[in-house]
């Protein structure tokens, strides 16, 4: 069973590399650590 923090995750990841964005780039422009998006990305948080 996915959670929803997965999907959230798998979501927001498809959405930034089909628009070609690092994580660097979305974390600055979201004023968050790209360590933290980068676990969102994962589903960690």
């Amino acid at each position: 069973m996915v959670l929803v923090r997965e999907a959230v995750g798998q979501t927001l990841r498809s959405a930034r590399t089909s628009q070609n964005r690092t994580l660097r780039d979305v974390a600055r422009e979201a004023r968050v650590s790209l360590g933290y998006l980068s676990e969102v990305e994962r589903g960690q948080k």
